[in-house]
């Protein structure tokens, strides 16, 4: 009896396994709107609520999925069943992602591969700065000695003309 309640209750309010419910904490928001977009079109705008939160449940196929503030994006795994919390700051968007609940653990990976990947981005702009210094820094060492070079064989130059 217990079960066929429980049944006749998530039916009754709307919800089922195949739903993915998803809910976001965001301090220093951008806005007062989310919007989750995925394939064949897939698009779900979720608005903050009164108490601050973004809140939705909605029917959504397995997969990847983008998730924006309108400022910002993020990648999302979402499957039916899963039941997510983001918490977050927006001025720290990536570093301050952290999912709890259930398909926690696969949004939490996809968080911080995002943060590896910009990490690594940020890696080889360094080592192209770095790059293009030495270049200059090269090519300047260079000049100097050639000039260095043309005036030191000018001054030995000189002295071999005078002794003859």
């Amino acid at each position: 009896m217990k079960k066929l309640s429980l049944l006749l209750l998530l039916v009754f309010c709307g919800v089922s396994a195949q739903d993915v419910k998803f809910a976001a904490k965001i301090a220093n928001r951008n806005g007062d709107k989310l919007t989750i977009s995925g394939p064949k079109k897939f698009k779900q705008e979720i608005a903050i609520n009164k108490d601050n939160v973004f809140t939705a449940t909605f029917a959504a196929p397995a997969g990847l999925y983008e998730m924006t503030d309108g400022t910002e994006f993020t990648s999302l795994y979402l499957k039916p069943g899963y039941d997510l919390t983001l918490t977050m700051d927006a001025r720290q968007f990536d570093e301050s992602i952290v999912y709890k609940g259930k398909g926690e653990q696969e949004n939490n990976f996809l968080a911080q591969k995002t943060l590896m990947e910009e990490e690594f981005q940020n890696g080889m702009v360094n080592i192209k700065s770095r790059t293009i210094s030495i270049k200059r820094l090269l090519h300047t060492t260079q000049k100097l000695l050639k000039s260095s070079t043309q005036k030191a064989l000018i001054l030995i130059s000189k002295p071999l003309s005078s002794n003859q």
